[in-house]
């Protein structure tokens, strides 16, 4: 038997007190999403790391162009799935080498990633 269905119009209010509990269960939807999806990720000290989470913010380390694809399948089956949408403008691509129009390094929560040292980036 299914349910009826109702219709989202529009989120919660900016400030809302429950609006961090809210976006606790959304994104663990996410995280399971992408942690199930097949994707190898890289080996960071005896770890594979896929994906990283802190407060609203989101940073997935993928080993290929294949996961990349792979991620953005799954980005979509999740915006059809709970009517939201990636804020591309937010997003950022970096690879270590290879394509046209990627960064070579960026800086996430503060923390350099990138073939240059801490030193060297902070020196710039």
């Amino acid at each position: 038997a299914s349910g009826q269905v109702i219709p989202v119009t529009r989120g919660v209010r900016q400030g809302c007190c429950i609006s961090p509990l809210l976006y606790g269960v959304y994104i663990d939807l996410l995280r399971t999403l992408i942690l199930s999806g097949g994707l190898e990720g890289v080996d960071v000290g005896g770890t594979q790391w896929k994906l990283g989470l802190f407060a609203d913010d989101a940073t997935l380390i993928l080993r290929s162009v294949r996961e990349k694809n792979r991620v953005d399948a799954l980005l979509t089956r999740f915006a059809e799935g709970t009517g939201s949408t990636i804020n591309s403008d937010k997003c950022i691509l970096a690879q270590k080498e290879g394509r046209e129009g990627a960064q070579a390094e960026l800086q996430v929560l503060g923390l350099h990633l990138g073939d240059r040292t801490e030193e060297e980036a902070i020196d710039e």
